[in-house]
């Protein structure tokens, strides 16, 4: 009885996990919004590495690669 409890416990665990990270997890374009805010706020360096990773996410939009020329 107590290793299907501990089983349980512990599957549960993981499915909660992998659900809480797929809730929070960013698209293209949450970072290409992420990268445009740094920019006008005069963070550079942190408004290309947001358009690097939209554009990782998602090369084939031409928003992100005209962002950085």
């Amino acid at each position: 009885m107590k290793i299907k409890y501990t089983r349980l416990t512990i599957y549960s665990s993981i499915f909660l996990l992998i659900n809480i990270s797929l809730c929070f997890a960013k698209t293209a374009e949450d970072y290409f919004q992420s990268s445009d805010k740094k920019y006008l706020s005069g963070n550079l360096d942190g408004a290309i590495a947001d358009t690097e990773k939209a554009l990782a996410l998602d090369n084939n939009n031409e928003s992100y690669k005209n962002f950085l020329g």
